[in-house]
């Protein structure tokens, strides 16, 4: 679309543009366009005068057409938005557009969440969609993923966040990301607040399958550690089982062997146990922080230091 100047527009006749003020001497000049300039130069105008209607709105829209990070041009539009009793249904299918050309864009989100919050339950599952088509693209994406995070908090959608988080671990399992929000979700989920406890047996379950398809996957053992819900690992025996199954055959599994050997750790440092049974536990986590060492290159000196702790 060929750009009229707005000095040419006749709905813009009655306002001075106010030029930025870059001082007297100006260290380094930004060379803005010509488009630009003037359009934020009417923009100013409008804001010293506090304008809220429709040629302001629309000029909003040309702000953020040349400046998509512009958390000022965003704000003044969410506030004609607010003061015009505006159409935010059609205000959804302006930020539809741009959520899919700029999905990164965190100023686009932050109005989605205004707008959706204003309107209301009735709109969070087309947001929901959203997020899914956006994670299709990039499953990483981190302001996609925090978005839908506050749709299902705000809204209650705690089954079917769960429901995918399962899908997308089971079309990749190294979906940190999907871990991620597993873990969210079964620790802040429903008015009740979901109970990681509760489900634990269930989750150890489904984890140490996903575990035994990628022995080398991060993800997934960091999720079954948090598994642990904050008490000591040595207090639940699968944190036990489950490495020592997958070194049966993957010897040289640097996860099963780091999460073994903490806790074995946690065994040598355990006031419960009889002396024999904390000195056996102190000879076997020395062994495994040696098949680390050995193993595990780059963290030589970090597995040298542990040892040398549970010495002291």
């Amino acid at each position: 679309m060929v750009y009229v100047p707005l000095s040419e527009r006749p709905e813009w006749s009655d306002v001075v543009p106010v030029p930025q003020n870059d001082g007297p001497n100006p260290i380094v000049l930004i060379d803005y366009s010509s488009e630009f300039v003037e359009v934020m130069s009417y923009f100013r105008a409008i804001v010293a005068v506090k304008e809220h209607s429709p040629r302001a709105l629309e000029l909003t829209k040309e702000v953020i057409a040349r400046n998509g990070a512009s958390v000022f041009g965003w704000n003044y539009r969410w506030c004609c938005l607010l003061a015009m009793g505006a159409d935010l249904i059609e205000e959804l299918g302006y930020l539809n557009d741009l959520s899919e050309r700029f999905p990164k864009n965190y100023q686009i989100w932050q109005h989605r969440r205004l707008v959706v919050g204003k309107l209301g339950a009735k709109y969070s599952q087309p947001e929901i969609e959203v997020t899914t088509k956006v994670l299709a693209n990039d499953c990483k994406n981190y302001h996609a993923w925090s978005h839908r995070q506050w749709v299902v908090r705000t809204f209650g959608l705690w089954d079917a966040a769960l429901e995918f988080c399962t899908e997308l671990i089971r079309q990749d399992v190294r979906n940190n990301s999907a871990w991620n929000e597993r873990h969210f979700v079964l620790t802040r989920g429903g008015d009740n607040k979901a109970n990681l406890e509760q489900v634990r047996d269930l989750e150890i379950e489904f984890t140490a399958d996903k575990i035994r398809l990628a022995p080398d996957n991060e993800s997934a053992w960091n999720y079954f550690r948090g598994l642990a819900c904050g008490k000591l690992l040595s207090s639940v025996p699968a944190f036990k089982q489950v490495p020592t199954e997958i070194l049966e055959s993957v010897p040289e599994c640097s996860l099963a062997l780091s999460l073994l050997a903490d806790v074995f750790e946690e065994e040598a440092r355990s006031d419960s146990l009889t002396e024999d049974q904390k000195g056996f536990a102190r000879a076997h986590v020395q062994e495994l922080w040696e098949q680390l060492i050995q193993i595990d290159p780059m963290r030589t000196r970090y597995w040298c230091w542990r040892i040398q702790m549970l010495k002291e």
